[in-house]
């Protein structure tokens, strides 16, 4: 059984309709309590010239830096981003201006973020409810932004709600390992108003992963982080309708480990919008260095999702934040930014594989063991391999198949799968060199490689 609902927007988004655009921004090393002066930030984070407190400027409609806090009334710091009283997505008819003096009074703009969470401007978002043995259970989609910028990385949430006064929880998890990290059991789609969806990176890959209960109180939330650009692949601006389903497995509390029977299975899907802005390169600049810094100054969590985002962006100037990454310690952060060497074509990005590729257990740091740094390291050398191995630069092959006698066993059979397609006479040579490995299932794959390159019939 399904109905179908509305759900207004949290207090923490931004929001729009059809003719006015809301957007503040906290620039992270201006964020100070108490601090009453809100100063004009325009277009990409430019200040106003010292002196003035004020600057006419057309603002790039709905534009935003990645990684800076929306609006909340718990911050009294906030920034002027844009206020502008015309349609989202169309060109000012003349300057917006952004004045200092008018936004020095807080409790002026605790007022208008007031009007905002009461749905003044809105961004309603469709929710989903679903009942099943008496328990009703609502999906939904919120977006952290109604509107981004093409090349802009974005999160949105699939929310499930729990309509009932029964403590519950949602399996989560076994759906994350494979080529993009994502939760494969979701299925998303996002199609453009043309009708044609939008590209997906594929996912040839599902190992599963770690499987466990998460609470679902009576009345309360689980939330589902999930990141745009695993799921698709923007090429142009328009508005787009994203499309998220799943299967939901949802137990009583506490049965997880018990042979308890009294949970249930139930398809869900729900739908949201996107706008895709034209891009800007300014502001993508201001995007990737926003990020570096939460790279460096950040939370763990922070840190994580700053280098999940820099991942998303098919921009050179992620490069050098990935490259510090190397030095940090930081297994998770390293091994994202070794996946995200291997698409660019720069001498940096092929260096920073290198590098990778050269990592032992002493440079994964917090580890219980030095055999599970080990472990570790093996397994950061394998991403690097990985991403050698689809690297458009040319030198990246050549030096992948240099290290044929890592002690890696996933790097070296990386290696036999890149040489399966080679066709060289120094490719075949490696093939039968490695027929020899001291690992079984090395000189096995080898073999069979070896075979079907002299023997193409032996199938």
């Amino acid at each position: 059984m399904k109905t179908t609902s509305q759900s207004q927007p949290g207090p923490t988004s931004p929001h729009r309709d059809s003719s006015v655009a809301v957007y503040f921004r906290v620039p992270a090393q201006r964020a100070k309590e108490n601090s009453p002066a809100l100063e004009c930030w325009v277009r990409a984070g430019e200040e106003p010239s010292p002196g003035r407190d004020e600057r006419n400027f057309a603002p790039t409609p709905l534009s935003s830096l990645t990684g800076l806090s929306d609006s909340t009334t718990a911050n009294p710091a906030l920034k002027c981003w844009a206020i502008f009283g015309r349609s989202c997505g169309t060109p000012p008819t003349q300057s917006s201006r952004c004045d200092n003096r008018s936004f020095a009074n807080w409790s002026f703009l605790r007022l208008l973020a007031g009007f905002v969470v009461l749905g003044i401007l809105s961004s309603r978002a469709t929710a989903e409810i679903y009942e099943v043995r008496g328990t009703k259970i609502e999906v939904s989609l919120l977006f952290e932004k109604p509107a981004v910028i093409l090349g802009e990385p974005t999160w949105f949430t699939f929310r499930v709600h729990n309509h009932s006064v029964k403590a519950l929880e949602v399996i989560v998890g076994g759906d994350y390992q494979n080529e993009v990290g994502r939760p494969n059991s979701f299925k998303i789609t996002a199609v453009g108003n043309d009708g044609v969806q939008v590209p997906q990176p594929s996912v040839r890959m599902n190992r599963g992963g770690t499987t466990g209960p998460q609470r679902l109180p009576p009345n309360g939330n689980y939330d589902f982080k999930l990141f745009m650009p695993h799921w698709a692949t923007f090429e142009k601006p328009g508005r787009y309708v994203v499309t998220c389903g799943r299967k939901l497995n949802v137990i009583k509390a506490g049965t997880f480990f018990s042979s308890d029977t009294n949970g249930f299975h139930v398809e869900v899907q729900t739908t949201g919008n996107i706008e895709i802005l034209p891009t800007n390169d300014k502001v993508i600049g201001a995007n990737i260095e926003a990020l570096g810094r939460q790279l460096r100054e950040g939370t763990w969590d922070e840190k994580e999702r700053g280098a999940q985002s820099l991942a998303g962006m098919e921009d050179q100037r992620v490069i050098p934040h990935f490259r510090r990454v190397l030095n940090t310690g930081n297994y998770t952060l390293m091994y994202i930014a070794l996946g995200s060497f291997g698409r660019f074509r720069s001498d940096d990005a092929l260096q920073g594989l290198k590098d990778g590729l050269a990592l032992a257990g002493a440079d994964v740091k917090n580890c219980t063991t030095t055999a599970v740094a080990t472990v570790l390291a093996g397994n950061l050398r394998l991403a690097a391999a990985a991403s050698l191995a689809r690297s458009p630069h040319p030198d990246a092959i050549p030096f992948l198949l240099k290290n044929r006698n890592d002690p890696s066993e996933g790097v070296r059979i990386t290696i036999l799968h890149v040489l399966g397609r080679m066709t060289t006479p120094d490719s075949l040579a490696i093939l039968q060199e490695m027929t020899k490995d001291k690992s079984e299932i090395v000189s096995k794959e080898a073999k069979r490689y070896f075979e079907l390159r002299t023997k193409p019939n032996s199938l």
